[in-house]
């Protein structure tokens, strides 16, 4: 017996009925009923036909795929093999483009798009949708110097990218510890806008000069302690036999400062306030080599 069929047979019916006559009758037979359960024939009714076509989505970019979406009118069921595309670029098919879907790397800034589809011999085709400016992205942003201190001012640095190859510049927000920094929006961070401890970021804003794209804030830099600086000058002459020098030094972070001598000769001495002291006597001749060290505590 086949698979997928069900078969019903009759029952063939036989009576002898004997007549007012007594003439036997003949047996009565009716033919076997068959019915079968399995594929029906498709539909002979109208091919489906075209009611509308349209490009999705209706404001493309660069960033996004085009997809036709066609409405069908007629009987249900209608076999999607039936169903051909080509999409136009400025009026002009464009070669082998002859999916439902159009890559978005097929596309560029300023196209005019549209979708011809043809369905059971007849075609019909949506209207065009215009590809518009993709935002650009900031991909890295990073301050130097990594290390840094108040002995030097902080710089953003940005890279980003734009679909359009269009030509990018940076807005910048400066962070101190979470919170922003007023009237800072250049891409240099002055020292004075900072102290030791203090954690830096910037966030950077991209543009193609038609749109802004999402900001990326670079991860934070601690600002280091900055050691002292000498900033005076030994004295060019000696009076009086007494060799002495008022060393200046001015630590960035505005802490106190000592002084201590690494070289220097016999009998030269510093005190707490950076004096450095040296009698010299009527023996001392030569040059002698002195080192100071301030220090920040």
């Amino acid at each position: 017996m086949p698979s997928g069929r069900a078969i019903a047979v009759g029952v063939v019916l036989a009576s002898a009925v004997l007549g007012c006559g007594g003439a036997e009758e003949r047996p009565v037979s009716r033919p076997a009923q068959v019915e079968t359960a399995g594929r029906q024939a498709p539909p002979s009714g109208p091919a489906p036909s075209i009611g509308s076509v349209r490009v999705n989505p209706a404001n493309p970019t660069r960033a996004t795929s085009l997809r036709a979406v066609v409405e069908l009118s007629g009987p249900a069921g209608s076999d999607g093999r039936r169903i051909s595309y080509q999409w136009i670029r400025g009026g002009k098919p464009i070669e082998g483009r002859t999916e439902r879907t159009l890559p978005a790397d097929v596309l560029r800034k300023g196209d005019e798009i549209s979708v011809r589809v043809t369905a059971n011999g007849k075609a019909a085709e949506s209207g065009s949708v215009r590809v518009g400016n993709a935002p650009p992205k900031t991909i890295m942003a990073w301050i130097v110097p990594e290390i840094a201190t108040r002995n030097a001012d902080l710089e953003a640095r940005a890279r980003g990218f734009d679909l359009d190859d269009d030509k990018l510049t940076f807005r910048y927000r400066w962070f101190r510890s979470g919170e922003e920094l007023k009237d800072t929006g250049g891409e240099r961070l002055p020292s004075r806008e900072f102290r030791k401890k203090d954690r830096i970021s910037v966030e950077v804003i991209p543009s193609d000069s038609e749109a802004e794209g999402a900001s990326l804030r670079s991860s934070p830099v601690e600002i280091r302690n900055a050691p002292p600086r000498i900033t005076s000058q030994p004295p060019a002459r000696i009076s009086g036999g007494v060799y002495q020098y008022q060393v200046v030094a001015k630590d960035p972070d505005d802490d106190p400062v000592t002084f201590k001598l690494a070289k220097a000769p016999a009998g030269m001495t510093v005190d707490a306030k950076g004096v450095i002291t040296w009698a010299i006597g009527d023996r001392t001749t030569g040059t002698h080599e002195v080192e100071v060290v301030a220090t920040d505590q």
